[in-house]
């Protein structure tokens, strides 16, 4: 099928406009040697409770997800804070910060990059917040992603999710979401095509994509978008996964 049962990059996870931009617009680290990404091993708070760990060769990423209570979703974000200080790693907005300081409203620098506040399919609130990290050793970013599903008394249950992937290019992926933001028939038609939600990318087989429809020039030009992507993480493997 087009679809392929694999896991998600963390761009396409994010893929909601305020947190895309995390990424996307993350100042980008320095190209260092080859060393030891791919032994980076993220923590778990020590509270943490069904713990998946995950390491993608195909996107070159690196996962943790786990559920924990937590009184306060900022005593998630510090724990990552300290680890990623502790390595090297820096706040992306910190950086921006410094970097444009005229830019910013005093007190910019939140716990959090960014946040979102919904409704789950049964009815009940939900508050996402994410922080993002940036490595000066490797081109990649780090995103702590924090789920507040559940209220007993003053705990919040909390689903964490922790991911580093390769720092690359995402300005096509900004591009066709113009693109379908201004033409809602397109986004219909390759939803369709593709049989879910086009912004998944690593859920697509680009190829089998093509063949379906071969004389789109809206397929044409995604299916493009993606081989740039795959290339660029390819190019990231070569140099920092297994050089």
């Amino acid at each position: 099928s087009v679809r392929q049962k694999v896991h998600k990059m963390s761009v396409s996870n994010l893929a909601s406009v305020g947190f895309l931009l995390l990424v996307v617009f993350a100042p980008k680290a320095s190209p260092a040697e080859p060393s030891g990404y791919w032994a980076i091993e993220i923590p778990a708070m020590e509270e943490a409770h069904d713990i998946g760990r995950t390491k993608n060769i195909d996107y070159a990423y690196i996962q943790l997800t786990y559920r924990v209570s937590v009184v306060d979703y900022e005593n998630v974000i510090g724990f990552y804070e300290s680890y990623f200080a502790s390595i090297g790693w820096e706040r992306s907005r910190a950086k921006l910060l410094t970097r444009f300081p005229g830019q910013f409203p005093e007190g910019a620098l939140k716990p959090y990059d960014n946040y979102r506040l919904s409704t789950t399919s049964d009815g009940k609130p939900e508050a996402v917040y994410a922080t993002v990290w940036i490595s000066e050793q490797y081109p990649a970013t780090a995103v702590a992603t924090v789920t507040l599903a559940e209220l007993i008394g003053e705990s919040f249950k909390a689903e964490v999710e922790v991911k580093i992937v390769p720092d690359i290019d995402s300005s096509s992926l900004l591009q066709l979401s113009e693109l379908l933001g201004s033409d809602a028939k397109a986004y219909f038609r390759l939803f369709d095509t593709v049989g879910g939600n086009p912004f998944e990318l690593t859920d697509i087989d680009a190829d089998l994509v093509r063949k379906l429809q071969p004389t789109d020039p809206l397929i044409g030009k995604y299916v493009e978008m993606i081989e740039q992507l795959v290339q660029q993480i390819d190019e990231f493997k070569q140099k920092y996964v297994h050089p």
